[in-house]
């Protein structure tokens, strides 16, 4: 579990809490996504509003590496993905590694049913704010990405949660941790 009260969010109503209708997101970009804007600060406002431009973007990016990684489109997939890349608990510093890893894992999972029905993209700040404080264990993963952004995903009613590193100069955003 990535923070602990994820699953119990996850789970109400498909993913949301509130009831409120999933964003379904296919080949284009997303028009709208879901976001926490309270703020208690000015600085902190324009911040969250600076990283809510983003937050398109990382929803179509997320939702491509998970319509690749269903559909075991490996090289795709890898594309979308930067390194070293966390996968649960290990790391794995080539692409190699990492599309061994998946291979493995879901070779024997039939994933024609699954999809991905909502993502809702977060800021480190929000994710503390709704779900508490990161386990220990992920300190070290989290240190210093403030900039990067969560996207967790509701995939066929199981939780997904990926890390976005923000894009460089003349690319998008890249997936550099994924974690049910």
């Amino acid at each position: 579990m990535f923070f602990p009260a994820m699953l119990v969010f996850m789970c109400v109503a498909h993913g949301h809490p509130s009831g409120t209708a999933h964003n379904h997101f296919h080949e284009s970009p997303p028009a709208k996504v879901r976001a926490s804007s309270k703020s208690n600060h000015a600085s902190q406002s324009e911040e969250l509003s600076s990283a809510q431009s983003h937050f398109p973007e990382a929803a179509w990016v997320a939702n491509q590496f998970l319509m690749h990684l269903l559909r075991k489109n490996w090289d795709a997939m890898l594309e979308l993905a930067a390194f070293p890349f966390w996968l649960e608990s290990k790391t794995f510093p080539s692409p190699q590694a990492l599309r061994e890893e998946w291979e493995k894992q879901l070779s024997q999972k039939h994933l024609d049913d699954y999809e991905v029905r909502g993502i809702e993209v977060l800021t480190l700040e929000q994710m503390k704010a709704r779900f508490g404080p990161p386990p220990e264990r992920l300190g070290k993963l989290l240190q210093g990405r403030n900039t990067h952004l969560f996207a967790i995903a509701n995939v066929s009613r199981r939780a997904v949660v990926l890390l976005l590193q923000p894009p460089s100069r003349d690319a998008t955003f890249k997936v550099v941790a994924f974690h049910d």
